[in-house]
């Protein structure tokens, strides 16, 4: 934890600090002196940085990261020019330009519109696979979203409209894996959330795992209590699976605790004994907001698992640096171990900022069908 906060603070210094030499460059076109440059630009980086900081808050702090960073490459091409080109007409242009700022900060905004529009277009991600556990002509549909956050990017209109779609796909079941709600959801939101859930159109119910932003454990001050949304889950007809299993036919659904949930009294079971007395001749389902363990599912006889919580990165190249790290296992996508498969989804919204440039916001359709 003190590694991490002290990462975020040098992050933040090292950006207010590039960012007062940006906008000083550019008062620097209407004065010559440094004294006065200086005062204008503290006096416009604090008034101007810190409204905006105050009225779009994370969606302000993510575009000035990308100013920085567009303002880099920005200054880097600057440098090339100058050494490698000889005009003195161009390079008195170029100097306007490179001073001006006007470059980084169009870049800056295409960004944040390219980002937008990736966020509120939801798109459907379909997978399909086979199963020796099924006769051939014996298949199932499964439905699935996660990180909804409801409330940062969609209102309850517009999920009804994503919801309706996926009524039209006529799932067998509907699975909802965890950030549905967050800490700036209202309690009336979270409750209409549920209800309009609870009515997508499946034949064997909607099922839901907690994530780690559901139960508020992150903000200081809580729009709902646990036992409020338990309440509104449970009343909408919603089955909540908390290391435990729903068993079918053919198939088993194991709704696995978030980790979030784990501290000194509490320890989520292990997958192995929640599996210990399920019969494994039937499709194994496993729902684990976070992509962890996929080694040891697969050991334990887990078919297919479904997973959330890395919202695809979202600020590229987060997800694939993530990734690379070790901090996620997967992403986005699939990953298939012999007989198991897992899938991670970006999300069907997002958390804190209403922007996307790293993979698109979606729900998933899975088809698994007989191969036997």
């Amino acid at each position: 934890m003190t590694f991490f906060l002290l990462l975020i603070s040098s992050i933040v210094f090292l950006t207010a600090v590039y960012l007062f030499f940006f906008v000083k460059r550019i008062v620097s076109l209407f004065t010559d002196k440094k004294g006065i440059s200086r005062i204008w630009a503290i006096a416009i980086l604090l008034s101007v940085g810190g409204t905006c900081i105050y009225l779009f808050r994370y969606t302000a702090v993510i575009l000035m990261l990308h100013l920085v960073f567009a303002g880099l490459i920005c200054q880097i091409i600057s440098f090339i020019l100058r050494k490698t080109v000889k005009n003195v007409n161009f390079q008195k242009k170029r100097n306007i330009i490179y001073k001006a700022g006007i470059v980084p900060i169009c870049i800056t905004l295409l960004i944040g519109v390219f980002g937008y529009c990736n966020m509120v277009n939801v798109v459907k991600t379909e997978y399909n696979y086979k199963t020796d556990k099924w006769d051939r002509g014996k298949n199932l549909k499964v439905a699935m979203i996660s990180d909804l956050h409801m409330g940062t990017t969609m209102d309850t209109e517009t999920l009804q409209k994503h919801m309706d779609k996926i009524s039209e796909e006529k799932p067998d079941v509907f699975l909802l894996v965890g950030d549905i709600v967050d800490e700036s959801t209202t309690r009336k939101q979270m409750i209409d959330t549920f209800d309009i859930l609870s009515n997508v159109k499946s034949r064997d119910g909607v099922f839901y795992v907690y994530g780690n932003h559901d139960r508020n454990i992150y903000g200081n001050h809580k729009n709902f209590t646990d036992k409020e949304l338990t309440r509104a889950i449970v009343d909408s007809g919603i089955k909540i699976l908390r290391d435990n299993i729903a068993e079918f036919d053919d198939y088993v659904i194991v709704g696995r605790e978030d980790r979030s949930a784990e501290n000194e009294i509490y320890s989520r079971k292990d997958i192995k004994t929640l599996l210990e007395y399920v019969d494994k001749s039937k499709y194994i389902i496993n729902l684990d907001h976070q992509p962890r363990e996929l080694k040891k599912c697969s050991e334990a006889g887990v078919d297919l698992q479904l997973s959330g919580h890395t919202h695809g990165g979202q600020i590229w190249p987060a997800g694939i640096i993530a990734e690379k790290t070790g901090i996620f296992e997967l992403t986005y996508g699939e990953k298939i171990l012999d007989t198991y498969t897992a899938i991670t989804s970006s999300g069907i919204a997002s958390w804190g900022y209403p922007i996307r440039t790293e993979q698109h916001s979606e729900y998933v359709i899975v088809n698994i069908d007989g191969n036997k």
